[in-house]
């Protein structure tokens, strides 16, 4: 591949890179141009828009190749993905196989402010359409970290499974999500092992359909704030229409601590919309499960996770993109770093613990359970009340004594029933 004769000013950077002059992806493409910005002073934009093109390949193809400095560098035999870098920036396309249910892709990165207006524009060629409830993850692409939707996770709240401190714990959390202007950014909810935390947040995403909902996994928790998460994360923030004053104003709000963030770096920003638009960004809520390491109390091995906590929940990047961080954990409010607990950075801590008998009861007979049971402990999990209700598990097998620190320190408990992972269920609630 001839590229030395050509003027691309980011091609001298490859030397600096892992990656190989003569094979120009679009990885190695942005790794350049991030160099090459540092130099020039110019903000990095990148993007992956994932949905059906409203337009056939040839279109799209002619539409991108019409942009000034369009050079097509890679387009594989069936022309499933075609690859074209430009003077300041990058794009890719995927088309599906012809007759297939798959999405096509657009990616790009771009140091240009004409050039990344036009491939936004080429990004609205691809109809999002997300039903309510639609889960997405972000993973490890060749490109940088993308948002893919996995399924729907939506489903209602069952009032009965929860006691009636979480369900207080509950709705606040609801209305700090749905709100512009939330008491804060952040919201725990820990408990033992098979109370129905994961169940919570899947009634969450039911309760508030405008908010997108992002799985990490929590092996990436230590890079949380890099630049390839966070390029997802404002790829994930899209705008929706409102016409309230309050949406105006905290629009105006963000827009304000966006330009003055550049300011400070001393870079020059991409194009921002003008002031009191009518629009506000869609919240993300990113969702981490057993996020026992950016959650504990800080040591050598975890401090980077905290850090990149402490700054997405209660920094400017949070308050651009609108984004709120829901953990689950396993430990305790006193194991849980107390920076994370701050008036301001926490919207709602939810202990959600073990059922008492009666509440049990309850439970199992609204699951569906028929069988006469022996309700011979003080607490039950809720996993346990399921597995009961579904015959998937004898109530003899529950017979252990319990000693879990949530409720001995909170409710003062004398006895117990026993409970270990070696009684874990495979399918909980």
């Amino acid at each position: 591949m001839e590229l030395n004769s050509r003027h691309y000013p980011w091609f001298r950077y490859f030397k600096y890179t892992n990656f190989r002059e003569d094979r120009i992806t679009l990885n190695s493409v942005s790794s350049c141009i991030g160099l090459y910005s540092i130099e020039c002073k110019q903000a990095v934009v990148s993007s992956s828009v994932t949905g059906k093109w409203k337009f056939s390949p040839k279109e799209i193809k002619e539409k991108v190749e019409a942009l000034p400095g369009a050079e097509k560098i890679y387009e594989n035999a069936s022309a499933l993905t075609v690859l074209y870098i430009f003077e300041e920036g990058s794009a890719e396309v995927f088309f599906p196989k012809r007759g297939s249910n798959s999405d096509g892709q657009f990616c790009w990165v771009s140091c240009n402010q004409r050039l990344t207006k036009s491939f936004r524009d080429i990004s609205k060629l691809i109809a999002k359409q997300e039903p309510e409830g639609r889960v997405h993850v972000l993973v490890p692409t060749p490109s940088g970290i993308s948002k893919y939707a996995i399924g729907l996770g939506a489903i209602p709240l069952e009032k009965i499974n929860y006691r009636p401190e979480v369900l207080i714990g509950y709705n606040r959390i609801v209305k700090d999500l749905d709100s512009p202007n939330p008491l804060g950014r952040l919201a725990i909810l820990s408990g033992p092992t098979g109370t129905g935390k994961t169940y919570l947040i899947r009634a969450l995403m039911g309760e508030l359909p405008k908010v997108v909902f992002l799985l990490l996994p929590s092996n990436m928790t230590a890079n949380l704030s890099g630049p390839e998460i966070l390029s997802a994360l404002i790829d994930a923030s899209e705008e929706i229409n409102c016409t309230c004053d309050e949406c105006l104003e905290a629009n105006d709000n963000r827009l304000d601590k966006l330009q003055d963030f550049f300011e400070s770096k001393d870079l020059v920003p991409y194009p921002i919309p003008g002031k009191s638009v009518h629009s506000r960004k869609r919240t993300i809520a990113l969702v981490i499960e057993d996020a026992d390491e950016c959650l504990s109390n800080r040591a050598s091995d975890n401090i980077s996770a905290i850090s990149s906590v402490l700054n997405l929940s209660d920094g400017i990047i949070g308050n651009c993109l609108d984004l709120r961080i829901i953990c689950t954990t396993n430990q305790e409010i006193e194991n849980i770093d107390c920076a994370l607990l701050r008036s301001g950075r926490l919207s709602e801590h939810i202990e959600v613990g073990l059922l008492d008998v009666e509440q049990a009861k309850a439970a199992y007979r609204q699951i569906g359970g028929i069988i006469e049971q022996n309700w011979s402990n003080k607490f039950y999990p809720l996993s346990d009340v399921y597995a009961m209700a579904r015959n998937e598990r004898p109530l003899e097998s529950i017979g252990k004594k319990l000693s879990i620190g949530f409720f001995k320190n909170k409710y003062k408990v004398d006895q117990q029933p026993e409970f270990n992972e070696e009684d874990s269920l495979v399918s909980r609630p």
